[in-house]
Order: structure tokens, then C-alpha cells, then sequence
């Protein structure tokens, strides 16, 4: 009930909108149930039943059907307003649920986003809300209609005859007790299906995602049998469900069955003996089958809402989980940073007892370099994370200008910060969106230079519709070394005061790295930054280097101070400096003598 009084609460600002569907819902049902008065009369005069009718029973009867008929207009005018109500209270209420949906989803910390996979986030956003739609929002706000109905036909069964009301009522008792068993196994069904569907959801996305990894190792038959293995799984779950959605309507219309066929002994011996008239005993029979109707409908109703509560778990499951990194109540809005940045004895986990940073301290002066160096999961990248604030530190503190970062609103604090990643992603759009993303308000002429100087100018202008050109899903007509500088645009066009660069140059080629590099120094000119280098070459005239390894920093000093001192470091840039005179001989020797095909 908890659930349901949740999504209630989000019809609450449309309560007009809900009270005039609710409004429609009763009218329809009495304009439902009083036609039938009509039938019965009808029967009762053409039958002789009742007195003579003093205007003959031909121009009676003709009187009764143009009434009828009337009821069924205005039925029919009722009905289609009490479908537009309902349609768009539900409407507005799920819109309004997936928006604060989507809204929460972008103030989770980017631990939830890292954890959970994104079609698990797309699955609850789109299919969860969705399945709200139709199997709660729907029902409930048919369901005073339908209450309408059933009340009015019980109410002009217990004017006709209640002793056989009582006999059609003597079927709630076990189709009560039916529905309740039959409904709570239906929900753990439910509930699996959502699962199963978010699990194949995750698949295909990254299926998709890494289609051309499957085609280049021909695993297409493996993916084939693992997508079929999910989805036998889905039929499965689905083959139970529908069985037993079967059963109960099989045991309810049993039930039904059973009524309709004692009230038509009972009311066929009363009808034999003069206690009824042939007109009550048909109109009885048509409100039994009026009560009966929409205690099948509420049955499936139930059945409908009990599987899609496992939706709605899962969507109030998103929205209850509290993010965890938030502004201090009293956050400072910082305004114009200088750009000291001081790490005091951090420590940080992503999860307890395995400890990825441990005891890490240094300063980085206003418009100083820092690079970070180190084998692969020495922590490095987990670093440049705790700058932007994507993760606190679990002990320790990070200070900007003096200040913990904590005691910084996260909006402001971003404002003065650019991360440029070692995968640049780039949205679904035009070159000119993406470099303007991080600064809508920037003039042409401010997008232009930030263009030129990041070496994105000479092939944007190469492209079909130049910087109007749509460079497709994450940006992939583009190259990758064309991305990594459309990234480095971006982040020049924001003009930030302090700069990450993770590892900006480390999957693309020679020529390509140059290109990058030149607009990598004019990014870095008298920005205070924070480089994670892989090749030692691009940092070589950094102020600081800290070598990274195990979560620790193990050494730290400028390049010759470090080569001098013979460590981790020297050994580094020994390897990669005989890496590349190795490439350059394998490279002259296939100059002179080229292989044959």
C-alpha cells in the first residue's frame, strides 16, 4: 500500500483533472446500470405483467427504446470524456514521475552510475516507469468507474429480489481468497520478469556497443546462444505467469458460473410460482452478470497491478537511494579560484578492506603542472576522480585555495574544473553542440578559437556540413584522435582554472599525439593541472612528477632529478625509451627490405 500511496501522491497536484475523471467514471457507471430498468419494463409490459398501459404497448415500447437509446448517447459522450480524463491524468503523472526519475539519476554520485549497468538505469527510466503506465496509473483511475458499477448493481439486485442477492454474492468469499493466493504468486513471477528483462536489456546494449569487437573475433554463434539462453529464461517466467493468470480465470469463471446457474434455478422456480415476473427475473439475470463483470475486471485489475508492482519497487528503489556526494548544507559558492590544490594524507576505498589509495600528500601550486606516473591500477586514475569531487576520500581531506572540497558547493567547484579522459565521449549531434557543451553561451567567434587552438578547425572544416556536421552515436564518424581534440576544445572552451588530463594521448598514433599535444600546451598555459601520463615524453617538463604505484607514492621530483636518482621512474622511462628505438628499427628495416605478400 506504501507503493501505491507513493504514486498517488503524484496525482495530487492534478486533483481537478482526477476529481472530473472520477466524476465521469461514476456517471458512466450509473448510465451503465439503469438501461437495464428499461429492459425490464420492456419485458414486463410486452409480456403482460404489469398494468395496461393506457398509451398501448407498441407506442410504450417505442417510448422505452428512444430512452434507451438516449442512455447510450449519453453513455457514449461520457465514456469518451472519462477516457480523455484518465488518459491524461495518467500522462501527467508518469511524466512527472520519470522526471524526477531522470533528475535524481543525474544527482547520483558517479559511484551508482560505475556500479549499476546502464541497461539496468535505461530498464527502470523506460520500461519500469512505463509498465506503471498501464498496469497501476491505468486501473486506478478506472477503478471508480468500476466500483460505481458494481454498487449500482448490487443496489437494484437487492430491490428486485435480495434473497437471490445474497445467493450471488455467495461466490465472493472463495473468489476473494483465490484472487489474494493467486495474486501474491503472480507478484514473485513479476518480479523475476523485470529482473530477467533489465538483465537482457544490459546485454543487448552492450552487445550493440561492442558489436564490432564480436564480428572481428567471429563470436557472433557464442553471443547468439547466450541472447537465446536470456531470452528462454524470459519465456519461461512469462509460459509460468500466463499459466497462472490462466487457472484463476478458469477457477473464477468456474465460480461464475456456478451463481449464474443457482440464481437461474431459484429464479426460474420464483418466476414459475409468481414471486417474479419475467422482466425482473431478466433484469436480475443482466445484473448479475453486471456484478459479475467488474468483479472479474477488479480481479484482473489486481492481477495487472500486482505485476507491475515489481516496477514500481524497482523505480522507488532509484529514487530512495541517497547520493553519496551532496553539498554541505552550508557549501560555499566559490566564484574565482586561484587554483591551489593540497591533498592532506588521503586514503580512499571503493569498497571496505580494499584500500586503493593509502596516505597520499601534495601541493600543486597556481598554474603549476603535476603529473601522475605509475603502472597500470597503481590508483592514478582513482586521483583525478577525487578532484572533481566524483568520490570523497575516506580519510584525509583535499583542499582548493584552502578550503576542503566538501565545504564547496559541487556546482561551483566543477565550474572551475575540466576532466579530459583518455576516451573522450562525445554526444549523439553536431561538432558545433559538443564543443559548446561545456559553455552554451559562447560566441562563434570564442568557439572558433577554441576550435583552432585545439587543431579541431582544419578537419571540421573538411567535413560535409562542417561544424554542423552530425559526427553520429558518441561521436563516431569521427577518429579517435579527432574525438581526444574535440575533447580538448571543449575543455578550452570552458576556460577553466584547473585541469585534469587522464592519459589524453595514449591510444592513438605518432602524428596524431603531436597534433594533440600542441593543443594540450595551449590548454595547459597557466592553468594549475593535474596530468596521468603514460608516456613519459608528454610530461617531461612537468613542475611535479609523483610516481604512483600500489596506492602510494613512491617517488616524486622533476624529470632529471628523477632519472638521476635511478627508481621506478628511470626504469619506466629506460623501457619506453628502448620500446621506441626498438619501433624505429623494425620500422627502417621493413623501409628497406618490404615484405612480399
Amino acid at each position: 500500500m506504501k507503493l501505491y500511496r507513493r504514486l498517488l501522491a503524484y496525482a495530487g497536484p492534478y486533483w481537478r483533472l482526477a476529481l472530473a475523471a472520477s466524476l465521469s467514471f461514476v456517471l458512466s457507471g450509473f448510465l451503465g446500470a439503469y438501461p437495464i430498468q428499461l429492459f425490464k419494463r420492456a419485458v414486463d409490459i410486452a409480456a403482460g405483467d404489469t398494468a395496461p398501459v393506457a398509451i398501448g404497448v407498441a407506442e410504450a415500447l417505442a417510448r422505452l427504446a428512444v430512452q434507451y437509446i438516449g442512455l447510450r448517447v449519453a453513455l457514449g459522450g461520457i465514456q469518451l470524456a472519462e477516457a480523455y480524463l484518465s488518459r491524461r491524468l495518467t500522462q501527467s503523472v508518469i511524466f512527472d514521475l520519470r522526471s524526477d526519475l531522470y533528475a535524481h539519476l543525474q544527482s547520483l554520485s558517479i559511484g551508482f552510475h560505475e556500479t549499476r549497468g546502464a541497461g539496468d538505469i535505461i530498464s527502470r527510466a523506460l520500461g519500469d516507469v512505463g509498465a506503471l503506465a498501464g498496469g497501476v496509473m491505468g486501473p486506478l483511475t478506472r477503478l471508480a468507474g468500476e466500483l460505481t458499477q458494481l454498487a449500482w448493481a448490487l443496489a437494484f439486485l437487492v430491490s428486485i429480489n435480495p434473497v437471490l442477492t445474497l445467493v450471488a454474492l455467495a461466490i465472493a468469499p472463495p473468489l476473494g481468497y483465490a484472487v489474494y493466493k493467486f495474486g501474491d504468486k503472480m507478484h514473485g513471477q513479476s518480479w523475476k520478469m523485470r529482473l530477467a528483462q533489465s538483465a537482457l536489456w544490459s546485454f543487448l546494449m552492450q552487445n550493440i556497443a561492442g558489436i564490432r569487437e564480436i564480428k572481428i573475433f567471429g563470436r557472433e554463434t557464442h553471443e547468439l546462444a547466450r541472447f537465446r539462453a536470456r531470452a528462454a529464461e524470459i519465456d519461461e517466467i512469462g509460459l509460468k505467469d500466463a499459466t497462472l493468470n490462466a487457472t484463476l480465470t478458469f477457477f473464477t469463471g468456474l465460480l461464475f458460473s456456478a451463481g449464474e446457474t443457482a440464481i437461474l434455478l431459484l429464479g426460474g422456480l420464483a418466476l414459475y410460482r409468481g414471486s417474479m415476473t419475467a422482466g425482473m427475473l431478466t433484469a436480475f439475470l443482466m445484473y448479475v452478470r453486471m456484478l459479475y463483470n467488474p468483479v472479474i475486471t477488479l480481479s484482473r485489475r489486481y492481477d495487472q497491478m500486482q505485476r507491475t508492482l515489481a516496477s514500481a519497487v524497482r523505480v522507488f528503489e532509484v529514487l530512495d537511494t541517497e547520493p553519496e556526494i551532496s553539498d554541505a548544507p552550508d557549501a560555499l559558492d566559490l566564484h574565482n579560484a586561484a587554483g591551489a590544490i593540497r591533498l592532506e594524507h588521503v586514503d580512499f576505498s571503493y569498497e571496505e578492506g580494499r584500500e586503493v589509495l593509502h596516505d597520499i600528500t601534495f601541493d600543486v601550486a597556481p598554474g603549476e603542472m603535476i603529473a601522475l606516473v605509475g603502472h597500470s591500477g597503481g590508483g592514478k586514475t582513482t586521483l583525478s576522480k577525487l578532484v572533481p569531487r566524483f568520490y570523497d576520500p575516506c580519510a584525509g581531506r583535499i583542499l582548493l585555495d584552502g578550503v576542503d572540497l566538501r565545504d564547496i558547493s559541487i556546482a561551483s567547484l566543477r565550474s572551475h574544473i575540466a576532466v579530459v579522459f583518455q576516451e573522450a565521449f562525445l554526444f549523439q549531434g553536431t561538432l558545433r553542440e559538443n564543443l559548446r557543451y561545456g559553455r552554451q553561451d559562447a560566441t562563434e567567434d570564442e568557439m572558433l578559437a577554441a576550435s583552432e587552438a585545439a587543431n579541431v578547425h582544419a578537419f571540421a572544416l573538411e567535413l560535409t556540413d562542417g561544424y554542423d556536421t552530425v559526427i553520429g552515436e558518441r561521436g563516431m564518424k569521427l577518429s579517435g584522435g579527432q574525438r581526444q581534440r574535440v575533447a580538448i576544445g571543449r575543455a578550452l572552451l570552458k576556460n577553466p582554472r584547473i585541469l585534469v588530463l587522464d592519459e589524453a594521448t595514449s591510444s592513438v598514433d605518432s602524428e596524431t599525439e603531436r597534433l594533440i599535444q600542441d593543443a594540450l600546451d595551449t590548454l595547459l598555459a597557466n592553468r594549475t593541472s593535474i596530468v596521468i601520463a603514460h608516456r613519459l615524453s608528454t610530461v617531461l617538463h612537468a613542475d611535479q612528477i609523483l610516481v604512483v604505484e600500489g596506492g602510494r607514492i613512491v617517488e616524486r621530483g622533476i624529470h632529471t632529478d628523477l632519472i638521476a636518482a635511478g627508481g621506478v621512474y628511470a626504469q619506466l622511462h629506460a623501457a619506453q625509451y628502448e620500446d621506441a628505438e626498438s619501433s624505429r628499427q623494425e620500422a627502417g628495416s621493413s623501409h628497406q627490405h618490404p615484405r612480399t605478400p
